[in-house]
């Protein structure tokens, strides 16, 4: 094992710093030698010219099987390759956990029979549905299924407040509601803020559920003028004018 090596004239005893001297050694190494071999991405012809060129270096010929194993054994995310494509990718390509989504109309998809995507000859699951930060993307962009994956969060909560309800007074039931169901309402809504009517309705819904378990009452329009809850919808208008107001004025990251 190597201790210590001269990176830039220095000593260097970091096992950090050593590994990143050896991984920009090999990469300007190995391409150096691709270009003055001109082999393209023969490996064939690759290895026959190094093979017989370094007697006491032997490249072994390797099939897609053991390629695909040695992904799935890879523990750390190493430098990129000469082909830039992210180890972590190649593994997750190899295990089946790297999926695809082509998004468009639904005509337009129909068509779409033949598409598909491949990543070093490992092709790639299409889904129609696709979770990314938080957020159920769907290839029509319609946000049903995000509004779907939102109401089963929430109805969970509210089951939980309305267990609960009998225990603690209006203004606790109201902290809860804001601190542990609101959030999720209101996470990333300026994204899906043009998700329709239909799931406008839907979540407006469990607010006025949530509002009549806080004020034990039978009417949610009552007990939404006592709290003075705004509509969910006008929450994400004012969200979307806030960003809209940032960007403007150059205050978004």
């Amino acid at each position: 094992m190597i201790k210590n090596i001269q990176v830039d004239g220095k000593l260097c005893t970091n096992n950090k710093k050593i590994a990143n001297a050896f991984n920009m050694f090999f990469t300007s190494a190995v391409t150096g030698l691709r270009q003055s071999l001109d082999l393209g991405s023969n490996a064939r012809k690759f290895t026959h010219v190094v093979n017989h060129s370094l007697p006491y270096f032997k490249f072994k010929m390797v099939d897609e099987s053991f390629t695909l194993n040695a992904l799935r054994q890879l523990k750390t995310n190493k430098s990129g390759g000469l082909d830039d494509i992210s180890p972590r990718l190649l593994k997750d390509a190899a295990e089946g956990k790297t999926e695809c989504i082509l998004f468009g109309t639904g005509p337009k998809l129909a068509l779409s029979t033949s598409f598909s995507v491949a990543i070093d000859g490992k092709a790639l699951n299409r889904v129609s549905e696709y979770k990314y930060l938080g957020i159920v993307l769907d290839a029509s962009l319609t946000w049903n299924a995000h509004v779907d994956y939102l109401i089963g969060k929430v109805r969970k909560r509210l089951a939980m407040l309305g267990r609960i309800r009998k225990n603690i007074n209006m203004y606790t039931a109201g902290t809860v509601y804001t601190s542990f169901v609101l959030p999720i309402l209101d996470r990333c809504d300026t994204v899906w803020s043009c998700c329709g009517s239909v799931n406008t309705d839907k979540l407006e819904k469990l607010q006025r559920r949530a509002a009549r378990i806080i004020m034990h009452l039978g009417s949610s329009e009552k007990a939404l003028n006592l709290l003075g809850y705004v509509t969910l919808e006008k929450r994400r208008e004012s969200h979307v004018c806030n960003l809209v107001k940032k960007c403007l004025s150059n205050r978004c990251p």
